[in-house]
């Protein structure tokens, strides 16, 4: 009799290895689909904070360039002779993010000036935006 209960016993004892192994690979399986989605969604946030760091780029060397015609054309109107500038702003100026450096020509007769201006954001960075922008200027003061 007493072989019948060691039969019985080493009939269970297989069965719950086989569960617990399946449950370790469920539970493995689970792990490693949580860290797919995981690194999946991370991936997705930093090209998503990447994006929008160049996009503020962008949009803040063309700001620059329009307030470079602005001021160029104020100066022209304060003076027929200018020819233009650098005009270099630390990150102070800029809310501390980065410097920028905007270059200013004119050229062209008194009555229709040409204005081209070259904005540079960050500044000291290579891969930094670009953005120029030209306008044809007249001034309001009679000839």
């Amino acid at each position: 009799m007493t072989k019948l209960p060691a039969l019985i016993e080493n009939r269970v004892k297989p069965s719950r290895r086989v569960r617990r192994g399946i449950a370790l690979l469920a539970a493995l399986a689970c792990i490693t689909i949580v860290a797919a989605l995981a690194t999946s969604m991370l991936k997705a946030t930093l090209r998503t904070h990447a994006s929008l760091a160049a996009d503020r780029q962008c949009r803040q060397a063309m700001l620059l360039a329009e307030a470079a015609l602005i001021r160029a054309a104020g100066a022209i109107d304060a003076d027929a002779n200018y020819v233009g500038e650098t005009w270099r702003l630390d990150p102070t100026q800029l809310h501390g993010s980065a410097a920028a450096e905007i270059v200013i020509d004119v050229t062209g007769p008194e009555s229709a000036r040409r204005i081209r201006v070259t904005a540079a954001y960050p500044a000291e960075d290579p891969l930094g935006v670009r953005r120029t922008l030209t306008a044809t200027y007249r001034s309001p003061r009679p000839q």
